[in-house]
């Protein structure tokens, strides 16, 4: 641009008007395209950096998602669990929505690590989540691992009758869940808890009276829910 504007001072000097107006023309014809050259590199550099900024997006929010999730299960992990129950809890104070909580224990689970190995308790509990999947599909349900071989259900909409009901169904689906393990059918049971908030509880006090009573399932023999 700086050359084209030099030949143009050179070119107003000349005392041909036609040689002026050609001259001009042409620095006028070169700068437009190398205006227009420029905002070409212009445009594909805005593009190639939505392209990144769109595949950023993509990344940050797949990891936002698997924070989220126990890395074992795949189910919504405590942290999640947490912040879900609290809000569960709130709508409960306000609205008197009923609310319930399932908590869910693999009966013996130490005995079968013990007996086939860690990995075939990892079998187990992914078999467990697929199953506690499939029995609460719905959105009100909210599903997660609460640690270990401990696994929570909230019913964001059900009160202690409905809960239990469907935790005699899930008591049921898992007795007929199928684990196989090196050649070995492996078959497990759970205890479960169930329990909705009462009045002035806080997120402790409703998993406490749920930790009660599937403690009560574990003492009457396991494989049933209090």
């Amino acid at each position: 641009m700086t050359e084209r504007l030099e030949d143009l001072q050179e070119v107003v000097q000349a005392e041909s008007i036609e040689e002026i107006r050609r001259g001009v023309l042409a620095t006028v014809q070169a700068l437009s395209e190398s205006l227009q050259t420029r905002q070409e590199k212009l445009d594909k550099e805005l593009l190639l950096v939505t392209a990144q900024l769109q595949t950023l997006k993509g990344e940050l929010n797949k990891v936002r998602r698997e924070a989220t999730l126990d890395g074992l299960t795949k189910l919504a992990n405590r942290s999640s669990l947490d912040e879900h129950m609290a809000s569960v809890l709130a709508v409960h104070r306000i609205s008197g929505r009923p609310s319930c909580l399932l908590m869910v224990d693999v009966d013996r689970f130490k005995d079968l690590n013990d007996r086939l190995g860690h990995l075939a308790g990892d079998c187990a509990l992914r078999s467990l989540s697929d199953t506690l999947a499939r029995a609460f599909p719905r959105k009100s349900d909210f599903v997660a691992r609460y640690g270990g071989e401990e696994f929570a259900v909230i019913l964001a909409e059900d009160g202690e009758d409905v809960g239990l009901r469907l935790a005699e169904r899930l008591l049921a689906a898992v007795r007929q869940a199928k684990i196989h393990w090196e050649g070995e059918e492996v078959q497990i049971s759970v205890s479960i808890g169930v329990a909705s908030p009462a009045e002035g509880d806080e997120v402790e006090d409703w998993v406490g009276r749920a930790d009660k009573r599937l403690y009560q399932a574990k003492q009457e023999g396991r494989n049933k829910a209090v």
